[in-house]
C-alpha cells in the first residue's frame, strides 16, 4: 500500500471545520499500513483532530518527536489519554528548559510543560536510527539527530536559551528529522527545521543514501522550514534554502507550520504546481 501522511495540527485549519493552533503533529501510515505519529502539536488538539480524521492513535506504534519546543510537545499527554501505548522517540537534550528571550516582551517558556509525561517509554535517538522496516529488512522510517552544522550554513536558533535571564544559548541540538521511505521515493519530514534546511537535507542524504532501493534526490519535502517573518527572495534563509532544495533534487514542497505565508509565496514561485502548503486534515499519499 502506498505511505501516506495525515496533517493533524498545523497553523492552518482546515476548511471543512478542523481547528489549527501554533503546532505541528502528523499521522505517518508506512507501506506496511502500520502508523507512526510525529510530534504531538502544541495542545490536545492534534489529538482531537486525529479522531475527526479517523486516526485511531492507539494503533501507533510509535512517537517521534522533533524537538522540546511546546508545539511540538504539547499533545502528547493528550495521546496518551486516547490510548497510545508505543514507544516515544526523541533526542536526550529534548527534556531540557528552553525559554524565547527577546528584547521586545517578557521572557517566555516554551519547553516540554510535562517532561516527565511518558518517561518509562522514551527510546534516546542519537545519530540516525531506522525505527522501522519491512520483513525483507527494507527500511520504512528513518529518525535523524544530532544534525551536522555546517560552517556557512544558516540555522534557525536565535532568541532561543536554556534560562530566563538569555544567559544560555540553546541552539536546539535536538531538532532532528523524519526520512519516510515511499514507492516513490524518500520523503523528508520536518518538525521546525531549526537546523536550517542545508544541513538538514545534507544530513539526510549522508544517512539513507545508500540504503536498499533508494534512488537519487527527494520526492517530498513536509513540515516547518522556521522561514517566518522572512519575505525577501534575497534573504540569506530563502536563498539556501532553495539552493539546497534544488541541489538535492527535491521534487515537491509541502511547507506548513513555521515556513511562514510570505516564505511560502517566495516558494511557490520557485517551485508552482509542485509546492503544496500545509493544512490540517491534509491527506497526502506517495
Amino acid at each position: 500500500m502506498p505511505a501516506r501522511i495525515i496533517i493533524l495540527s498545523d497553523n492552518t485549519p482546515s476548511p471543512d471545520g478542523l481547528a489549527g493552533e501554533h503546532g505541528f503533529s502528523a499521522a505517518i501510515y508506512l507501506e506496511d499500513g502500520s502508523l507512526w505519529l510525529w510530534d504531538a502539536g502544541a495542545s490536545d488538539l492534534a489529538a482531537r483532530n486525529a479522531r475527526a480524521l479517523g486516526v485511531d492513535v492507539s494503533l501507533a506504534r510509535g512517537l517521534a518527536l522533533s524537538h522540546g519546543h511546546y508545539d511540538h510537545t504539547g499533545g502528547v499527554e493528550a495521546f496518551l489519554d486516547a490510548g497510545f501505548t508505543g514507544s516515544i522517540h526523541a533526542h536526550p537534550e529534548s527534556r531540557t528548559p528552553r525559554w524565547s528571550v527577546r528584547s521586545e516582551r517578557p521572557a517566555r517558556f516554551i519547553g516540554w510543560s510535562e517532561p516527565q509525561t511518558g518517561a518509562d517509554r522514551l527510546r534516546p535517538v542519537r545519530g540516525a536510527r531506522i525505527l522501522a522496516a519491512d520483513a525483507q529488512g527494507k527500511p520504512l522510517l528513518t529518525m535523524i539527530t544530532d544534525i551536522l552544522r555546517l560552517q556557512g550554513n544558516v540555522e534557525h536558533t536565535a532568541g532561543f536559551f536554556h534560562d530566563a535571564d538569555g544567559t544560555a544559548p540553546d541552539t536546539v541540538q535536538d531538532d532532528a528529522c523524519l526520512v519516510l521511505h515511499t514507492a516513490r521515493g524518500r520523503v523528508l519530514v520536518l518538525g521546525c527545521c531549526h537546523s536550517g534546511m542545508a544541513n538538514t537535507l545534507e544530513a539526510a542524504q549522508t544517512a539513507t543514501a545508500d540504503l536498499p532501493g533508494e534512488s537519487s534526490g527527494f520526492e517530498c519535502v513536509l513540515g516547518g522550514m522556521h522561514l517566518m517573518g522572512l519575505d525577501d527572495d534575497q534573504d540569506e534563509g530563502i536563498t539556501q534554502t532553495i539552493a539546497a532544495l534544488v541541489r538535492h533534487k527535491v521534487r515537491t514542497l509541502r511547507p506548513g507550520h513555521c515556513t511562514g505565508k510570505p516564505a511560502t509565496r517566495v516558494l511557490d514561485k520557485i517551485y508552482g504546481e509542485s509546492c503544496h502548503p500545509l493544512r490540517v486534515g491534509a491527506d497526502i499519499r506517495f
